[in-house]
């Protein structure tokens, strides 16, 4: 079971609506098209960025790494180019909002 599915499985978040406002510490997955360029829905949600913080320049996300901080808009540039077009079409995003932390769950 991915991320994603344990998340939303055991109660631990939920899926942001599309008019939902974003805030830090939101979970950005990402799906995309397989090896051939063919998308199937049943793919896991394989890539995920936490929103570390929002500005007037825009939402930032981050990863695991201590290094890596971009610009939401950054990356849905780099991933439109990567994947041959336009989010919703060529690749997915989907925001959940975690509603435990380790704190309380243990």
């Amino acid at each position: 079971m991915k991320a994603h599915e344990r998340i939303i499985d055991y109660g631990l978040g939920y899926v942001l609506g599309p008019s939902a406002r974003l805030k830090k510490g939101d979970i950005v997955f990402y799906r995309f098209k397989d090896e051939n360029g063919d998308f199937h829905s049943d793919r896991p949600w394989t890539h995920a960025a936490m929103i570390s913080n929002i500005t007037k320049k825009g939402v930032w996300v981050g990863q695991h790494t201590t290094d890596y901080e971009r610009l939401l808009g950054y990356v849905y540039l780099r991933l439109n180019k990567k994947y041959g077009g336009p989010q919703g079409k060529a690749w997915f995003i989907q925001f959940v909002r975690p509603t435990k932390t380790t704190y309380d769950i243990g």
